[in-house]
């Protein structure tokens, strides 16, 4: 949860993501599992002009911030948006996934 985010940003000296994206920040960003929402909120904060939305199987996360939103949705089974994503981001998935190689097709659509 929480934890590993701040060890993540202790590791990654604050860095959110190590993707290389424009300085303004991306226009709409996907978090696939997001557990608490953590991140999405820390990068809503950083790009207060950049849309996010964090999807998880479970509503846990905080209603906090205008240009966040979370949703309930199982990134196995057919996803609830279309894909005009500019950056979609997880960690720590591996395990849970069934068909890495599906959902790895369906981010790079």
């Amino acid at each position: 949860g929480d934890l590993n985010s701040y060890l993540f940003a202790d590791v990654l000296d604050g860095a959110l993501f190590l993707s290389p994206l424009p300085e303004e920040g991306p226009r709409k960003v996907l978090e696939l599992g997001t557990g608490t929402g953590a991140w999405a909120i820390e990068m809503a904060e950083r790009f207060p002009d950049t849309h996010i939305t964090g999807d998880d199987l479970s509503r846990i996360q905080p209603g906090c911030l205008p240009n966040v939103d979370f949703e309930v949705d199982d990134v196995e089974s057919e996803w609830l948006h279309p894909t005009d994503f500019d950056f979609i981001f997880m960690r720590e998935l591996a395990v849970y996934i069934q068909d890495p190689a599906k959902l790895f097709e369906r981010v790079f659509q």
